[in-house]
């Protein structure tokens, strides 16, 4: 079996070793319809620099000459300080508090700037780069009538991505573990801020951060809308495995950091503090019942997902990102 992943006009082509015969008569029929050019094995698909290091079986995709071109539009010698993290440590309870514009002179000030050009080109960059999805998610809610700090705070993240332009997803293929983590945070606003990453390979294959659409009324709750969530794209992941004729060990490990929410998955019924959840929080229970996915807790400080939830210190945020983008170093280029 051979499969395809088409996009407009590029196209790969993925197949089992020694069957390229087969490959050649799928391209051999394919050109008598369309203008085709084939270029051998990938190196770029879709802007996606994919590096492969056969040496110690890895593959990187990363997205670095568009993160240059970006930063070429964009950054000036006035804005071209290069920052460690997308939001500098005394600058992230401004962050946090920031607003759309609230005033004429706001709006008259950003006319000339292209902010959504900009959040435009952070987003496709998440697609490499988890680790800036909650600070382009949070500056995403501004779009409609955003203000100077709202544009500033987006080019603290371009320059953050300058500085580490050569970092990508990394794919170990001697890892062939699935595991979830899911997190929320709670307090701070009346519809958190909350992620999931699926990481596969020693890397993250699907990942979200978005803002919850329901009031929570406990930590548990928001906890256990995110985790239900991340179980449902779970779901869509064990399919495209099947899919792929790699069906995975059930079931899989969901890591939360709230004791809570595993526990009101993991036992049936209801309480005082659950009776009011919605049928869709559910969901989670039901996945756990048919043994699809098991929660497991494991500590705030090893959970992963927190990097989706809030801006971070330095030192969390980069332990995080190291863990999303699988930041090992190959042993043969030590």
């Amino acid at each position: 079996t051979i499969y395809l992943a088409l996009y407009v006009d590029n196209m790969l082509i993925r197949f089992p070793k020694g069957r390229m015969g087969l490959v050649q008569t799928f391209i051999d029929q394919y050109s008598k319809r369309f203008n085709i050019s084939i270029v051998g094995e990938p190196s770029k698909f879709l802007g996606f620099e994919i590096i492969r290091q056969r040496s110690c079986r890895r593959m990187t995709l990363r997205q670095t000459k568009y993160i240059e071109e970006v930063g070429a539009n964009f950054l000036s010698e006035r804005t071209s300080k290069l920052f460690s993290t997308p939001i500098c440590s005394s600058q992230i309870d401004n962050f946090h508090k920031s607003t759309g514009a609230i005033s004429d002179l706001d709006r008259s000030k950003m006319r000339s700037k292209s902010y959504l050009q900009l959040m435009g080109s952070l987003l496709w960059i998440t697609i490499t780069r988890p680790d800036i999805s909650f600070y382009v998610s949070f500056l995403c809610q501004f779009m409609q009538d955003p203000s100077p700090q709202n544009y500033d705070a987006a080019l603290s993240i371009l320059s953050y991505l300058q500085h580490s332009k050569q970092l990508g997803l990394t794919y170990d293929g001697t890892d062939a573990s699935l595991a979830v983590f899911v997190d929320s945070s709670w307090g701070s606003l009346p519809k958190p801020f909350a992620g999931y990453v699926i990481q596969y390979g020693g890397a993250s294959v699907s990942y979200q951060s978005k803002k919850l659409k329901l009031v929570a009324q406990s930590s548990a709750e928001a906890e256990t809308a995110i985790y239900a969530l991340g179980a449902r794209n779970l779901q869509f992941t064990l399919h495209l495995f099947d899919f792929l004729d790699n069906p995975q060990q059930l079931p899989i490990r969901i890591f939360t950091d709230n004791s809570a929410t595993r526990d009101s998955i993991k036992n049936p019924g209801v309480t005082a503090r659950t009776r009011h959840y919605e049928r869709w929080l559910l969901y989670a229970r039901e996945q756990f019942l048919n043994r699809i996915s098991v929660p497991h807790w494991i500590s705030t400080s090893q959970m992963t997902a927190d990097i989706f939830t809030k801006c971070l210190d330095k030192t969390t945020f980069l332990r995080h990102r190291s863990s999303l983008l699988n930041e090992r170093v190959c042993p043969n280029q030590r």
